[in-house]
């Protein structure tokens, strides 16, 4: 009897230790996935007219100057 007690409490605890394991990989991954979706997009607000566009020149000199962070 004592022999099936603490084989299932070695179940249980490998269960835990996969579930965390678990856990902490997919974590990790959504992790990357999710600072993969922020970098790199930029956007010109051209605003509600947009009787202000800025030139193309204008527009590499504000993507350069937001790449020197």
């Amino acid at each position: 009897m004592a022999c099936l007690k603490k084989k299932k409490h070695s179940s249980t605890a490998a269960l835990h230790s996969s579930f965390v394991h678990f856990f902490l990989v997919f974590s990790l991954l959504i992790a990357c996935v999710a600072v993969q979706a922020f970098t790199g997009t930029y956007g010109i607000n051209y605003g509600r007219i947009a009787d202000n566009i800025p030139s193309p020149d204008k527009v590499v000199s504000l993507i350069r100057a937001g790449q020197q962070r």
